[in-house]
């Protein structure tokens, strides 16, 4: 059976599917050839491996990957704008200067308003993998990329581990919460790291709600596994972070939630560069801490 990514429908031959395709606008479409795929990767392949597209190139075809877009009769048509252009050039004039598409070159998407792309320009979409995890050869796209990656348990090291080699470091401003740190003075007596796997039972399943509860914090959950992963979360750590800005002060269980906090511009703490290279000097610090 074929499967239409636009949908969940499903279909015993190519065919079906690409007249299913063709007709509600589904997963990817050749438009030369008027075959839909359920699936870019089926599109690609087809257009690298048909004798129809001998001169293919991804630069060549990027139009037809939207719904908007369409290639007929060797004409580019906008049917959003129900216009047509003689060539690309012209069509990515359009694109570029009326009011009615916020069109991203590099995606081949188009946003709903100049919010929505001006957000989308300065996300990491469009960022290379360029950031090493220190105990790994992975690379991640932002700081709080590698941060999860750490604290998920990269090499055997736990999320308290980190937070307590982040803790120890005293960062200044300060970071920490008042129950670790105040000010500089740290706390001398030992912390615990080490983590305990929680696991409940089907006792946690409560028949008047058909769901499986959570002792703790009374949250439902539909299965056991997510009852048993959300124990096995951050969910009931303590805030250990917050952000250094007096007017913020927004507060975060996990290290990677305050970087990410701070990449985000929010509070305006930090512009991205710095967020960086900051990561990088508190990566280093950290590193040392734990490896010690």
């Amino acid at each position: 059976m074929l499967s239409c990514s636009g949908c969940t429908r499903r279909f015993a031959s190519q065919s079906a599917l690409s007249q299913h395709c063709l007709a509600k606008w589904h997963g990817t479409i050749c438009i030369p050839c008027r075959r839909g795929f359920g699936s870019q990767m089926a599109l690609d392949s087809h257009l690298r491996h048909s004798s129809s597209h001998p001169d293919w190139t991804p630069a060549t075809f990027l139009p037809a990957l939207s719904p908007n877009l369409v290639n007929e009769d060797a004409g580019l048509v906008c049917k959003r704008c129900n216009l047509a252009f003689p060539d690309i050039t012209s069509l990515n004039d359009h694109l570029t200067n009326t009011i009615y598409h916020h069109w991203c070159f590099i995606c081949s998407r188009d946003f709903q308003s100049s919010t929505a792309f001006a957000q989308h320009n300065v996300s990491l979409a469009h960022k290379d993998r360029d950031m090493k995890c220190p105990f790994c050869e992975e690379l991640f796209k932002s700081p709080s990329g590698v941060a999860f990656h750490i604290e998920s348990g990269c090499h055997g090291v736990n999320r308290r581990q980190v937070t307590a080699a982040i803790h120890s470091l005293r960062i200044i401003p300060t970071i920490s919460v008042s129950h670790r740190i105040e000010g500089a003075s740290i706390q001398t007596e030992p912390v615990d790291t080490t983590i305990t796997t929680l696991i409940a039972t089907e006792d946690s399943f409560d028949v008047l709600t058909s769901s499986y509860v959570c002792l703790i914090c009374a949250h439902h959950f539909t299965s056991l596994r997510a009852l048993n992963r959300h124990l096995n979360s951050p969910a009931h750590d303590d805030k250990e972070f917050k952000c250094p800005k007096a007017k913020c002060g927004r507060e975060f269980k996990l290290i990677s939630g305050f970087v990410q906090h701070i990449e985000s511009g929010a509070c305006g703490a930090s512009k991205m560069k710095g967020v960086e290279q900051y990561y990088e000097d508190l990566t280093a610090a950290f590193t040392r801490a734990l490896t010690m």
